[in-house]
């Protein structure tokens, strides 16, 4: 699938009513293996940034499908993680 067939699935998905999240990671189906009604699930809280008007659920949808793409594992989870507070 292209960048733009990609980008009118999820535009097709909004227009219907669904929340920005939700229609990125609806987008992703094929990419991150999850069904639509896991997708619909798993972003229905990212609507409305959060449900509190932070950061926009494309961004939180984006973070799932990119953290599916390429997943962290036990062994590389510390490099990801920044460094410890005192």
């Amino acid at each position: 699938m292209t960048k733009r067939e990609r980008c009118l699935r999820a535009k097709e998905y909004h227009e219907k009513g669904l929340n920005c999240g939700q229609s990125v990671l609806l987008a992703f189906t094929d990419v991150t293996g999850f069904t639509e009604a896991q997708s619909m699930a798993l972003a229905s809280g990212f609507g409305g940034g959060l449900r509190c008007g932070g950061v926009c659920g494309v961004v939180n949808a984006a973070a799932v499908a990119l953290g599916m793409v390429c997943p962290s594992s036990w062994k590389t989870a510390r490099r990801g993680r920044s460094a410890p507070r005192s």
